[in-house]
């Protein structure tokens, strides 16, 4: 039984890396009744539809006990702007190109502004004379890499009157809010990968406040009412019925990672993927290093095979991916669970 952790937005920011980023808390003080507080992470980097889309199924669930954490890259800083372009960060426009040039950011838009022809450039140095439409852009992992468009073109990207998706990702987040839900919601100041935001979180609602279990949703993802009870009830399951504490559990059942066994309510995965993962916090130490890497889902489920742990769904899925459009999606296709009940 632990009382409350009183806690302030500028506590969470001194806790943690210097300068990361901006915090906001929708509380004051976190009431901790029982050893079954659930921290939730959600690393987001713009695409606001998939986000909206989340947070609106997110909002519909049954968050008992928990505390989430948002930790959002979309206005984080890298390439210089100018009032009279719209830079797409982490973003490219593919194909139509019309000369490269090697130089400087301000040296590519001195020449794309002599150009007749070019409404675009991106930060390669290659000048376009048009861009595809917004949904068909490529995302990069580079956060040197971004597109810049002039004022006139970047208004037909989206329809009439329709703020551009790079403005409305933040203030979507900054809007959210869950009854009896604390959120912390962390704006980061540079953009570096998921890994990195799931890392200053977990450690955050770990070691800051005391949350016994971790997990994550990615922002591409809809989730059932009773998504979390789900995931708890089978984390009860395992802990009465074997002693190795080495075990993730996921609401998400894909046919890209492999089922090694099927029960009535559960799968066990040969794989597990990172749009979903539960576990105790006496495992996360062990966990941790692979948050080295973009990969570090399957770093995740490499050490819990290490440690002869198990890697569990839940049958059916209690959470679907639904990003068609993205880093991942658009690498190795739409990952889908079959099992998903839309109702």
């Amino acid at each position: 039984m632990r009382g409350p952790i009183n806690i302030s937005a500028d506590e969470v920011a001194r806790a943690l890396p210097r300068g990361y980023g901006e915090v906001e808390c929708n509380f004051d003080a976190v009431q901790a009744p029982n050893n079954d507080r659930v921290g939730l992470v959600i690393p987001t980097w713009r695409r606001y539809g998939y986000l909206k889309t989340c947070l609106d199924s997110l909002r519909r669930s049954q968050l008992t006990d928990a505390i989430l954490c948002i930790v959002d890259e979309s206005d984080s800083e890298g390439l210089k702007e100018f009032d009279d372009y719209r830079l797409f960060k982490y973003l490219d426009s593919q194909g139509h190109d019309l000369l490269r040039i090697d130089g400087s950011i301000e040296e590519m838009k001195a020449r794309c502004d002599r150009h007749p022809e070019c409404v675009a450039f991106n930060s390669l140095g290659y000048l376009k004379y048009r861009i595809n439409p917004h949904e068909a852009w490529i995302p990069k992992r580079n956060g040197e890499i971004g597109i810049y468009v002039k004022n006139e073109a970047a208004c037909g990207i989206c329809r009439k009157s329709e703020p551009l998706p790079r403005s409305r990702t933040v203030p979507a987040i900054k809007a959210f809010e869950m009854a009896n839900t604390p959120t912390i919601k962390i704006f980061k100041k540079r953009h570096a990968n998921m890994a990195d935001s799931l890392r200053v979180g977990w450690d955050l609602l770990s070691n800051v406040l005391g949350c016994s279990f971790l997990s994550c949703l990615d922002a591409d993802t809809k989730v059932k009412e009773n998504w979390l009870e789900r995931l708890l009830g089978l984390h009860r399951h395992f802990e009465n019925k074997i002693h190795n504490p080495y075990y993730i559990i996921s609401g998400f059942n894909t046919p890209n990672h492999p089922v090694a066994a099927e029960y009535d309510h559960y799968y066990l995965k040969k794989s597990i993927g990172g749009a979903n993962m539960f576990f105790h916090r006496r495992i996360y130490h062990n966990l941790r290093r692979s948050l080295n890497s973009i990969y570090w889902d399957a770093g995740f489920a490499h050490r819990i095979r290490a440690m002869k742990g198990k890697l569990i769904c839940t049958k059916p899925s209690v959470v679907q991916h639904i990003g068609k459009v993205g880093i991942w999606s658009g690498d190795h296709g739409y990952d889908f669970a079959e099992d998903f009940d839309w109702k």
